[in-house]
C-alpha cells in the first residue's frame, strides 16, 4: 500500500481525538408535511383533502390504521394515485416495515418519476431495508432532478459515512445543512464528527458552535464533538463546557470522563488533570487511552521516571511501540538530551520496529547535531526500507534541496509525486527545486500541474504566476496573476507582485492601484511599500513617494533594494546628501545588485 505524504502528529497517540459514537442512519424522519399528488392531475391542496382528510394531523397522531385503510379505498378507485402510494411508504416507514415503506415508494416513482421528493423518500426507506446500493441510485437520481435538494444530500451523505467514504460524506452533508436555520441539528452532528476525524476543527465549530448555543435542547454527541474540536483548536475552557454537558446525560462515559481530563491539563491544571486520570486507569485498568494521557500528563510536567511506567504499559496494550518511544525521545530532546533521543531513536532502527515517522525524526535529531549531511543518512536508509512511502521520497528530497543538491531532490519529488498523484507537498518541492537549479521551463511545467490539482487554492495560483514571471514571461505572468486575484482578491502579494509586472509594462495607473491595495491589506510589510513608493516615483508624485519609502525603510532597514530606491528618489527631489547617504548603505550591503551601476553613476 502507497502511502500519503500527509502526516499526522508522531506523537498523535497521546492527543486522542475524542469522537462521539457513529451515527444512526436508522429511523430517519420523513416529514409529514407537505404532501402533494404526482398523478397525472396535480391535486391541489383542497383536492388532497379531500382524499385524505386531517392528513396531517393523522400522521402527527399515528393514526396509522385510518390512513393505510384510506389510501387502499383511493387505490380501489384509482390505482394511479402516486399520493396514496407515499401515503402508505410513509406510514409503512413510521411503522418500522422498510420493505413495505420502499414497495410503495417504488410504484410512486413508477407513476412519476419526476420528483426529487419522492426518490429521496424512496432512499430512505430503502437504507432503511439495508439495500444500500439501491438507496444510493435513488438519492442520486433526486439529485439529478434538484441538485440543490437538501434532504437527498443529507441522506445520501448518511450513507456515504455509513460506507465510510468520508470525502463524499462530507461533501453532501455539508450541502445538506447549508441554509439551514441555526436552530437547526440533525445532520450537522454527524458532519462535524466527519471533520473532527479531517482534522477541520475550525470548521466544525462554525458549524456547531451557533446551533448549540442557540438550542435548548441537542443531541448529547453534539456537545461531544464540539468539545473535542474545541479542545484540539486550543479553547480548552471551552471543551470543558461541553465535555460536561455529554457527561451529564452519559455520566460513565470514560470518553467524556478523558476528555475532560485532557481539557484540564491543556487548561494548566496538571495535578488536577492527574488525580481524574488515575482514577480511570484504576476503574479501567485494560484501557489504553487513559494509560496514554497519564503519561503524557507526567511528560509534560517533566516527570520521565513516572511517565516510563505507563508507557511501558500502554505498549503492552497494543500502543504502537514506535510512537511511544518517538514521543519518549522528544521529550528528550525538549529537555536538551539530544544524544539520548537520538540514542532512544537509533535502538528502535536496529531492532527494526522504526517507522517513516521514526526515521524522519531521527534525521532531524542528526542535522541539529551534525549537519545536512548526516541528517540524509537515516532517510536513504528509510527509502530503502519503505519504497512506497511518498513521505519519505519528499523529505529526502526536502533535505537534498536544502544541501543544494538539486538534481537529485527533483528525481525524489518526481518519486513521490509517482507514489502520490494527489500530493501538492511533492509539486510544490520539485517546482522550487527545479527553479533553484536554474530549470525554469520545467519548474513552469510542475507549477501547471500543481495549479491543475489545485484549481481553488491562491497558492498554488501563486507558484504559477511567479514561476512564468521568473521564466521571462511577463505576459502570462500578468494573466496569471490577474487570475489569482479573481479567486482571492485581497491576496497582498499577488497584489503587489502584479503591480510591479505593470509597472514594468507601462501601465502606470492600475500598477499605483494595486499597490496601494496591498498596503491597505497588509501595512505592515516593507516590500509593498516599496513597491508603492517606486511606483509613484516612476510617475513624477515624489512627495507621496518619499514617504512610502521612507515608511519602507523604517520597516525594513535591512534591504538594500528599498534604500536604493529611497535614495534615488531623495535624489530626484533635490535632498542630494541625503540620496547619496542611502545610496551608500545600499552598495555597502549589495555591491553587485542590478541596480549597483545605476546607483554608483548617481553618486557622482
Amino acid at each position: 500500500m502507497k502511502e500519503s505524504i500527509v502526516k499526522f502528529s508522531r506523537c498523535a497517540f497521546l492527543t486522542i481525538s475524542i469522537l462521539a459514537p457513529f451515527g444512526d442512519t436508522t429511523a430517519i424522519p420523513i416529514t409529514p408535511d407537505p404532501y402533494r399528488d404526482y398523478s397525472e392531475v396535480q391535486a391541489t391542496a383542497a383536492e388532497a383533502e379531500e382524499l385524505f382528510p386531517g392528513l396531517k394531523q393523522a400522521l402527527e397522531q399515528g393514526r396509522f390504521s385510518y390512513l393505510k385503510s384510506r389510501a387502499k379505498d383511493v387505490l380501489q378507485q384509482n390505482p394511479g394515485s402516486v399520493l396514496s402510494y407515499e401515503v402508505l411508504g410513509t406510514v409503512y416507514l413510521l411503522e418500522g416495515s422498510a420493505e413495505l415503506s420502499a414497495e410503495m415508494f417504488q410504484k410512486a416513482v413508477d407513476l412519476y418519476s419526476d420528483s426529487a421528493e419522492l426518490w429521496t423518500k424512496l432512499g430512505s426507506a430503502l437504507m432503511e431495508a439495508d439495500h444500500l446500493e439501491r438507496a444510493e441510485q435513488a438519492l442520486r437520481k433526486a439529485l439529478s432532478l434538484n441538485e440543490s435538494y437538501r434532504l437527498a444530500h443529507q441522506r445520501l451523505g448518511l450513507l456515504y459515512e455509513y460506507w465510510g467514504k468520508t470525502d463524499k460524506a462530507i461533501f453532501h452533508l455539508s450541502r445538506g445543512v447549508a441554509n439551514t436555520p441555526d436552530t437547526y441539528i440533525g445532520v450537522a452532528t454527524n458532519l462535524g464528527r466527519l471533520l473532527n476525524e479531517r482534522g477541520a476543527y475550525s470548521d466544525t465549530l462554525a458549524i456547531l458552535e451557533p446551533r448549540l448555543n442557540k438550542v435548548a435542547s441537542a443531541p448529547a454527541e453534539a456537545w461531544l464533538i464540539l468539545a473535542t474540536a474545541h479542545l484540539q483548536s486550543g479553547s480548552p475552557e471551552k471543551a470543558k463546557t461541553g465535555y460536561l454537558q455529554w457527561l451529564d446525560e452519559h455520566p460513565g462515559s470514560r470518553e467524556g470522563r478523558l476528555g475532560l481530563v485532557m481539557a484540564e491539563r491543556a487548561s494548566g491544571y496538571p495535578e488536577k488533570a492527574l488525580a481524574m486520570a488515575l482514577e480511570l486507569v484504576d476503574q479501567h485498568p485494560g484501557w489504553l487511552p487513559a494509560h496514554m494521557e497519564v503519561a503524557e500528563i507526567y511528560l509534560q510536567s517533566g516527570r520521565l521516571d513516572k511517565a516510563k511506567p505507563f508507557l511501558d504499559k500502554s505498549v503492552n496494550l497494543g500502543a504502537d511501540k514506535a510512537a511511544v518511544q518517538s514521543r519518549m525521545a522528544m521529550y528528550q530532546r525538549d529537555q536538551g538530551q539530544l544524544d539520548e533521543a537520538i540514542e532512544t531513536l537509533e535502538k528502535l532502527v536496529a531492532s527494526n520496529d522504526a517507522t517513516p515517522d521514526v526515521f524522519t525524526f531521527l534525521s532531524e535529531l542528526y542535522v541539529v547535531k551534525a549537519g545536512v549531511e548526516k541528517g540524509l543518512e537515516p532517510l536513504v536508509e528509510a527509502k530503502n526500507r519503505f519504497p512506497d512511502s511518498a513521505y519519505v521520497r519528499f523529505r529526502l528530497g526536502s533535505l537534498l534541496a536544502a544541501s543544494r543538491q538539486y538534481p537529485a531532490a527533483i528525481e525524489e519529488f518526481e518519486h513521490a509525486y509517482r507514489l502520490d498523484e494527489q500530493s501538492a507537498l511533492a509539486l510544490e518541492g520539485l517546482v522550487a527545486a527545479q527553479a533553484r537549479a536554474g530549470l525554469k521551463e520545467d519548474a513552469v511545467k510542475t507549477a501547471k500541474r500543481l495549479l491543475l490539482l489545485r484549481p481553488n487554492e491562491p497558492g498554488a495560483h501563486l507558484i504559477y504566476a511567479s514561476r512564468l514571471e521568473q521564466a521571462g514571461k511577463p505576459d502570462q505572468a500578468i494573466n496569471a496573476y490577474r487570475n489569482l486575484l479573481a479567486i482571492a482578491p485581497d491576496h497582498a502579494l499577488g497584489l503587489n507582485n502584479l503591480s510591479v509586472l505593470l509597472l514594468g509594462s507601462g501601465e502606470n495607473s492600475e500598477s499605483i492601484s494595486l499597490a496601494r491595495k496591498a498596503v491597505e491589506v497588509d501595512s505592515k510589510r516593507s516590500i509593498y511599500r516599496d513597491t508603492l513608493g517606486w511606483a509613484l516615483y516612476r510617475t513624477g508624485q515624489i512627495d507621496e513617494a518619499l514617504a512610502q519609502l521612507k515608511r519602507a525603510v523604517e520597516l525594513d532597514d535591512r534591504n538594500p533594494t528599498i534604500r536604493y530606491h529611497l535614495g534615488t528618489a531623495l535624489i530626484a527631489s533635490g535632498q542630494i546628501e541625503q540620496g547619496r547617504s542611502q545610496l551608500r548603505q545600499a552598495l555597502s550591503m549589495n555591491g553587485g545588485a542590478y541596480w549597483a551601476e545605476k546607483a554608483r553613476a548617481l553618486m557622482n
